[in-house]
Formats: C-alpha cells, sequence, structure tokens
C-alpha cells in the first residue's frame, strides 16, 4: 500500500445527495456553515456533489490512476493506494444518528460473467456498527440502468460479514489476526465465494 500517494478528503455530508470535498480534513464546527465555508476558505478545493459524482471519483477516478488494471499491470504504478476520510460527525448527531445519515459507503456487486472485472474492495470496520443495524454507516449500491444510476441503500443483514465489520477492540487485542481474518472473509464473501463454515 502506498501511502504517499494518499488523498486526504472529508466526507461533508450524506443522505440522498452527498458531498466530499477533496484535499482537506478541516471542517466548520456547525453545518449550518455548510460548503459555503469551504468555499471561502479553501477556493481552489474540489467540491463533489451527488452520489454519482462521488461514486466516479472514488471508483474510477482514483482506481484508474492508482490501483493496476489490465492496461498498466505491468507499469511502474504502486500496486494499490490508501484514501483517507473524515465524515462530518455533527450533521449524523443532527440526524438523531441515523443509518441513512451515517458514513456513506459506495459499493458495487461484482456481475456473474465478469471473470476479467478489475475490482474495488470496499470494507468497513468502525465500533459503532451495532448487532442489529449499521448505525454508524449508509452502505449503497450502485446498480446501471439503460439510461441512468440508482444506488440504493443494501440491508444491515446483507451488508454485514460483506461490506460492514464490527471493530472488536477486545477480541482484536487477544487476536492478531482478527482484522486480517476479517478483511479476508468481506474479500471472498465480495467476490461471491460461499462462506468458510
Amino acid at each position: 500500500m502506498n501511502l504517499t500517494r494518499s488523498v486526504c478528503h472529508v466526507l461533508y455530508a450524506c443522505l440522498s445527495y452527498g458531498w466530499v470535498i477533496a484535499g482537506t480534513l478541516e471542517q466548520p464546527k456547525s453545518s449550518a456553515e455548510g460548503i459555503e465555508w469551504y468555499k471561502k476558505k479553501f477556493p481552489k478545493l474540489q467540491i463533489l456533489s451527488g452520489l454519482e459524482a462521488i461514486f466516479n471519483y472514488f471508483h474510477y477516478w482514483e482506481a484508474e490512476k492508482t490501483f493496476p488494471t489490465a492496461k498498466n499491470r505491468n507499469s511502474n504504478k504502486p500496486a494499490g493506494s490508501a484514501i483517507f476520510t473524515r465524515d462530518y460527525y455533527p450533521f449524523w448527531r443532527e440526524q438523531q444518528e441515523g443509518d441513512s445519515a451515517g458514513k456513506l459507503m459506495l459499493v458495487t456487486k461484482k456481475r456473474e460473467g465478469d471473470e476479467e472485472q478489475e475490482q474495488v474492495v470496499s470494507v468497513f470496520f468502525d465500533d459503532n456498527v451495532e448487532r442489529d443495524r449499521a448505525h454508524i454507516a449508509d452502505v449503497r449500491c450502485m446498480t446501471e440502468n439503460p439510461s441512468s444510476r440508482t444506488f440504493q441503500p443494501v440491508p444491515f443483514r446483507e451488508s454485514l460479514g460483506h461490506y460492514l465489520v464490527k471493530a472488536e477492540p477486545l477480541l482484536a487485542i487477544q487476536d492478531h489476526r482478527f482484522f486480517i481474518d476479517k478483511l479476508d472473509a468481506c474479500v471472498e464473501a465480495q467476490k461471491g465465494k460461499p462462506k468458510k463454515t
């Protein structure tokens, strides 16, 4: 993983729309200040609005630029990189910490027959993931239609162990492979392989 090529982002807010401010981790103290705060303080920063724009940015622009594809597999580009994001906690709090206002996670599902398709693996670890609901995360799956894309919420039962992992600090202290094994299980689930029993 090449951290030197990482890009800092602020995931400012997410409901049915969403904003990403690319290039800073700074935030206004109140959500009432909104996007205008960024425009005034950082006039040159890239501001993304809407789920499709955010999806394109993370899944296409960054992936094509930093992850190996069939075209650049033999190039000198690094095999991977990390993108750091910071959610805007005051917004989530103002929405009564609702699932649909949690940290936005946009995913795709591997389609049957797409064996050669390069895949972005998305896994979300958080100790605020509850046992019966996502709570802290808003997982949306992109679906292609003939004329548009939709971003439907992924039910919690489908996302847990697939995209979401409840971080367990005490278990992680006892088992140094806790995160590795959970990540491996999510990667296998996203590839469509049955879970090991």
